[in-house]
Parts: structure tokens; C-alpha cells; sequence
């Protein structure tokens, strides 16, 4: 799905580039009509933007957050009935 190998900015810290892990590979998504064009644009600005606030360390990417864990009263999250469809 991805395109590997990448080019461009990488993450300092890992040295991956943006391409490396991409999660939706907007030219596959578009010609399979999993969304429009304009959507698939949308993605990749949203993800180039999160790239960035992950470069300059701008929050939730400000701190270390390895030992966070989430409360133990909390439900455990429920997949929806469709999501081999998703």
C-alpha cells in the first residue's frame, strides 16, 4: 500500500521518513475509490502537518510519553461489527 524507501524529512529521534510508515497511500486510496481526490489531498496535508508538530515538538509531541498508561477503570473499546469491511 505504502511506498517504501522514502525520501524527504525524517524523524530525528528514528531516522523513518514519512513515507516509510505512511497509513494511506492517497494514490492507492484514490484510484480504488476509497475516497475522492480532495480527500486524498486532505490526508496528505494533515499527515505532513503532523510530521512537522512531531519535528519542532509541538504537543502531544512535547514530552516522553512511554509510561503513560490509561486507567485501569476504563472499558475496553469494542470493535464495530463491520470492521473487516473498514
Amino acid at each position: 500500500m505504502g511506498r517504501s524507501g522514502g525520501g524527504g524529512r525524517r524523524h530525528p529521534a528514528t531516522g523513518h521518513a514519512a513515507d516509510d510508515f505512511e497509513v494511506v497511500d492517497t494514490t492507492w486510496a484514490h484510484t480504488n475509490v476509497i475516497m475522492s481526490r480532495g480527500e486524498a489531498d486532505t490526508v496528505r496535508r494533515d499527515a505532513d502537518a503532523v510530521v512537522t508538530d512531531i519535528d519542532t515538538g509541538a504537543f502531544p509531541f512535547d514530552r516522553d510519553w512511554s509510561t503513560w498508561r490509561p486507567d485501569p477503570a476504563w472499558p475496553l473499546p469494542a470493535l464495530p461489527t463491520d470492521w473487516a469491511e473498514l
